[in-house]
C-alpha cells in the first residue's frame, strides 16, 4: 500500500493544467471602455472647441452691430481719444518743463491746437476752391481745342461738354456724406472737443498707471502716432517740394493730403498718388518730360515709404500682419466710414493688445500679428 501510494505515476501526482484565469475573458471589455473613455474625451474637447468658436463669431457679429448702431456716440469718443494722444505730448512738455499746472498746461495746449488748424484750415479751404476753378478753366480749353478734332468725334467728346463754374451736386454729396461719417460739424465736432479736454484733464489727484493693460495700450498707441505722424510729414514734404520744383500749382494742398491720406494705410498713398492727375495732365505750362516726373517721383515715394519704410517702423509698435491691416481698414471702413478707415490700424492693434491679455482669445492675437504656427 505505501509503494501504490508512493507510485510517481499515480494520479495524484500527475501534473496538473493551469486553471483558467476568470479575469481573462474580461479584459477586452475592460480594453474597449478604456477606448470609449478616451474618444468621450475627445468628442467633448472637440465640441467644447466648436462651441468656443460660434460663440466668439456671435460676439464679433454682434460687437460689429454695437459699434455700427453706436457711432454717434463712439466715433467722437474714439476720435477725442485719438487727438488727446497726439496731444498729450504738449502738456506734458508744459507741466515737466514749464511747471504749469494741468489746467493751464491743457488750456494752452488746446489755443496752440486751435491756432494751427485755423491757419492750415483758412488757407486749405480757400485753395480747394481756386484748385476747381483752375481745373474747371484747363477742363473747359481742354475741350475747346480737342473737341473740333476727327478723333474726338470718334471717341464722343462735344466741344459743349464743359465743367460748371462750381463743383456738381452729386460731388458735393458725396463729399458731405462722406464728412458726416468723420463728424457732423455741428454736434460731433462738438462732442470730439469736450471729450478731448476731459481726456486731457484727467481724474484730479491720480498719478498715471505704468502698468497694466491701459499702460500698455497707451504705449503703444502713442508709438504708432509718433511714428505715423512723422512718416506722414516726411511723405508730405517729399511729395510737396517735387510738386513745386516742377512746377505744378496747388503743390502745398497736395503734399498736406498726402501727409493726412498717409494715415489711411494702402488705399489714402493710392489716393494721394492720383489726387494732382487731372491738374498735372491739364496743365499746358507743364511738359511732357514735367508731367510724366510729377507722377512718377511722387508714385516711387509713396511706393517706396508705403511698402519699404513704413512696414519696418511701424512693425514693433503694432505687431500687426499687412492683410491684417488691410482687412481691418475695409472692416472699420464699414462701420465708421471715412473716420473708420483713419482709425483702423491704431483701433485693431488695441484689439490684438485685448486679445492678447485673455487665455482663450490669444491664438486670435498670434493670428492677427500673422504667428500661424501658433495657431496651427
Amino acid at each position: 500500500m505505501r509503494g501504490m501510494s508512493a507510485d510517481p505515476i499515480g494520479p495524484s501526482n500527475l501534473p496538473t493544467s493551469p486553471e483558467p484565469d476568470e479575469t481573462a475573458p474580461l479584459k477586452l471589455p475592460k480594453t474597449s471602455v478604456v477606448i470609449d473613455l478616451d474618444y468621450g474625451t475627445e468628442q467633448a474637447r472637440a465640441d467644447l472647441h466648436v462651441q468656443t468658436v460660434c460663440l466668439l463669431i456671435l460676439a464679433f457679429v454682434a460687437a460689429g452691430v454695437a459699434l455700427f448702431l453706436l457711432r454717434p456716440v463712439l466715433v467722437p469718443f474714439v476720435l477725442a481719444l485719438f487727438f488727446a494722444a497726439c496731444l498729450k505730448p504738449m502738456v506734458e512738455f508744459q507741466r515737466r518743463y514749464l511747471r504749469a499746472p494741468q489746467p493751464v498746461a491743457v488750456a494752452g495746449t488746446v489755443i496752440a491746437a486751435a491756432i494751427v488748424l485755423t491757419l492750415v484750415g483758412i488757407p486749405l479751404g480757400n485753395s480747394f476752391h481756386d484748385m476747381w476753378t483752375t481745373f474747371q478753366k484747363q477742363f473747359n480749353t481742354f475741350v475747346d481745342k480737342a473737341g473740333h478734332s476727327p478723333v474726338a468725334h470718334r471717341i464722343g467728346i462735344s466741344p459743349d461738354a464743359k465743367l460748371p463754374a462750381q463743383p456738381p451736386e452729386w460731388l458735393l454729396s458725396a463729399a458731405g456724406v462722406a464728412w458726416g461719417k468723420v463728424t457732423d460739424i455741428t454736434s460731433a465736432t462738438f462732442l470730439v472737443i469736450i471729450f478731448a479736454l476731459f481726456i486731457l484733464l484727467g481724474p484730479p489727484g491720480k498719478r498715471r498707471v505704468k502698468e497694466g493693460i491701459l499702460a500698455e495700450i497707451e504705449l503703444r498707441v502713442r508709438s504708432y502716432i509718433n511714428q505715423m505722424v512723422l512718416l506722414s510729414a516726411i511723405t508730405g514734404i517729399c511729395v510737396g517740394m517735387t510738386l513745386f520744383v516742377l512746377g505744378v500749382k496747388f503743390a502745398a494742398v497736395f503734399g498736406f493730403l498726402a501727409f493726412l491720406l498717409n494715415f489711411i494705410p494702402t488705399i489714402g498713398s493710392i489716393i494721394a498718388t492720383l489726387l494732382p492727375l487731372p491738374i498735372i495732365l491739364l496743365s499746358p505750362e507743364l511738359g511732357v518730360t514735367s508731367k510724366v516726373l510729377a507722377l512718377a517721383i511722387p508714385a516711387a515715394m509713396q511706393v517706396y515709404l508705403g511698402n519699404a519704410v513704413q512696414p519696418r517702423v511701424l512693425g514693433n509698435a503694432l505687431d500687426l500682419h499687412p492683410i491684417v491691416v488691410l482687412i481691418s481698414l475695409i472692416f472699420w471702413s464699414m462701420i465708421w466710414g471715412l473716420a473708420g478707415a483713419f482709425l483702423a490700424t491704431p483701433m485693431t492693434a488695441v484689439l490684438k493688445i485685448v486679445l492678447e491679455k485673455i487665455p482663450a482669445t490669444r491664438p486670435l492675437a498670434a493670428l492677427l500679428a500673422g504667428k500661424l504656427e501658433l495657431v496651427f
